[in-house]
């Protein structure tokens, strides 16, 4: 899994791939400014089943306080 971010102004990031963990796939520390759009990119190593399921989780750090 990876994402990009698309800014205000147009520019856009290159893929950035998640870290591995088991089964797990994460994003740590990601900055999303307001008025960007994240795009999520799912390219999966082996294909297994079309009814396989993705969660995405989005945490703001300040809410867990």
């Amino acid at each position: 899994m990876g994402i990009m971010i698309r800014y205000q102004d147009g520019k856009e990031t290159t893929k950035l791939y998640a870290a591995e963990d088991g089964k797990v796939r994460y994003i740590p520390n990601l900055y999303i400014p307001a008025g960007a759009t994240l795009f999520f990119v799912i390219e999966a190593k082996v294909f297994s089943d079309p009814s396989d399921v993705y969660s995405i989780y989005l945490v703001d750090p300040s809410l867990e306080k």
